[in-house]
């Protein structure tokens, strides 16, 4: 409640005549407005329910084969051969180990990531390796000239998670990514070599609702920053009270997800976002994956199927045209500005919606 009362104090200290929320977005995604964030979480709220309605009525994949002990050592090595393989420089990057992973730019010229490994979830160390490299390989391909310069100070959040989401999701989840390199992570860790490629698949892809933001798959994850979108709106236009705020989340949690946290750990407190005072930041997880099925399809009108240019191993093709479009400006442009460029259209969540229906059609064969 004194975190909420303060940040509504500072900002009229620093923006009197503006509104409270809409100078909270902009700091995490310079240029955006709520009113763009309003139409383009409509639609893909409007799309995303009836697809997991549709997911949620598809037999369900059979992933015990899965249900063994994977060396965090091994889980190590198969970080490395993902990094590489996505173009993620050692001669200027570093990998450790956390609680939580993280990437961060100690200078221009040394990006560094950390992983997590659970012995019984090697999927999660896969996706951390792939999503964290993601940010990495932005911060170390901004160009040489901009170094120094506020231009190499990536504060975007939105732009930023587009490429983590981008490299985890519209490339990590897509089996062709795993075609070339699935032997390779099988001897690198061999209790893989029990689980079929099949049932790899669908276990990235495994879409069902969960309680917990970070551990949700990338259709579900759309409705929990929706969730949180909607009670921040709540908090700084309709002061809503702060003892409310639980039984709000919890209400939410059922409409979007049709499931209730047990407590407010796994429900309204288990992100620190709020607890630090940075709200308005959620939108940029959503505002990332958005942005993703745009550069999709821009890719493909460049570079042919997304499919093809997988299963052929030429992903270093791929980070080299975000590197000619996105990563070597830095911070030059915002990101409305970035999706101009790239894309040529206004910011829409159909691309997104389109890629979606798509893949999960296969997938759960409906």
């Amino acid at each position: 409640d004194k975190v909420i009362s303060m940040t509504k104090e500072y900002v009229h200290y620093m923006e009197p005549d503006q509104d409270v929320y809409e100078f909270l977005v902009s700091l995490f995604e310079d240029g955006m407005d709520t009113e763009t964030i309003d139409r383009i979480f409509a639609e893909l709220k409007e799309g995303l329910l009836p697809l997991l309605a549709k997911i949620e009525a598809a037999p369900k994949p059979d992933l015990s084969a899965l249900q063994q002990t994977f060396d965090p050592d091994a889980q190590k090595k198969v970080q490395e051969l993902l990094l590489s393989y996505i173009g993620f420089s050692f001669d200027c990057g570093a990998v450790a180990e956390s609680m939580h992973p993280f990437t961060t730019t100690l200078c221009p010229g040394d990006v560094r990531v950390t992983n997590h490994y659970y012995a019984d979830n090697p999927i999660s160390s896969m996706f951390s390796a792939i999503h964290e490299g993601g940010h990495a390989i932005f911060e170390q391909n901004v160009d040489k000239d901009f170094w120094h310069t506020a231009a190499a100070q990536i504060n975007m959040m939105g732009l930023h998670e587009s490429q983590s989401r981008f490299y985890e999701n519209i490339l990590g989840r897509n089996p062709h990514f795993w075609t070339p390199i699935y032997e390779k992570m099988s001897a690198l860790l061999p209790e893989f070599k029990t689980v079929p490629f099949d049932t790899f698949i669908k276990a990235i892809n495994d879409v069902h609702p969960s309680m917990i933001r970070t551990e949700a798959d990338e259709v579900t994850y759309g409705l929990h920053i929706i969730l949180r979108y909607e009670i921040e709106k709540a908090i700084f236009r309709d002061n809503v009270k702060t003892d409310d705020l639980p039984a709000l989340w919890n209400q939410k949690m059922q409409e979007l997800l049709g499931i209730t946290p047990a407590n407010d750990a796994e429900g309204i407190l288990q992100d620190m976002h709020w607890s630090d005072g940075s709200f308005g930041y959620f939108p940029s997880y959503l505002l990332g994956s958005i942005y993703d099925g745009m550069y999709l399809e821009a890719i493909q009108k460049d570079l042919g199927d997304l499919d093809t240019v997988l299963e052929n191993g030429r992903i270093l093709d791929i980070t080299h045209w975000l590197k000619e479009k996105i990563h070597r400006f830095g911070s030059m442009y915002n990101s409305k500005e970035v999706i101009e460029r790239v894309c040529g259209k206004e910011i829409s969540a159909q691309p997104l919606l389109r890629y979606f229906e798509e893949k999960y059609s296969k997938v759960y064969e409906f």
